[in-house]
């Protein structure tokens, strides 16, 4: 059987790598040729876990730099969406965050083995905090127990964290 989605992953042009695809739920990875090579190990590494387990297509974007500002890292399922992995305090996550939002209004947080919660989310709240004028719309986290969790900014600014901690279990 051929999908849609096998059929995308095929259609992609010579200026597009193709990494992954999954048949059971028809992710996929595709990485443009200019997505920035020191970037390209990590961020596939973590397409793959996404289009692995939740059946996500994933695009890798080329590196543009405008403005002194360098373009997201990805598309998932079509939106842009800048990825950062945590690492550290309250004040690293609050700085990765802020630098992501400059890049799109959606920032996926791939977490580590061993990270720390309140960590984490102290420095989700002071960049939410410091982010006067709304940039940071969406935060996804993905944990290391390959569970997904989408915060949107209300839920952040209300402290409403009951599926972060869902996940943890």
């Amino acid at each position: 059987m051929d999908s849609n989605n096998k059929k995308l992953y095929d259609s992609y042009n010579e200026d597009w790598q193709r990494i992954y695809f999954d048949e059971m739920p028809q992710g996929y990875v595709v990485a443009h040729l200019e997505h920035g090579r020191d970037e390209l190990v990590l961020n596939s590494s973590f397409a793959i876990r996404l289009a692995k387990h939740f059946g996500e297509c994933i695009e890798l974007l080329p590196n543009i730099n405008l403005h002194g500002v360098k373009s997201a890292d990805a598309t998932r399922n079509g939106e842009v969406w800048e990825w950062k992995k945590v690492i550290g305090t309250s004040t690293s996550v609050q700085s990765r965050l802020r630098k992501g939002g400059t890049q799109s209004s959606k920032i996926l947080l791939v977490l580590t083995e061993g990270f720390d919660e309140a960590e984490v989310l102290r420095g989700l709240m002071s960049a939410i905090n410091l982010d006067k004028i709304g940039r940071i719309l969406i935060v996804d986290f993905l944990f290391p127990n390959e569970r997904l969790v989408r915060l949107e900014r209300e839920k952040i600014r209300k402290r409403d964290f009951k599926l972060f901690f869902e996940a943890l279990k």
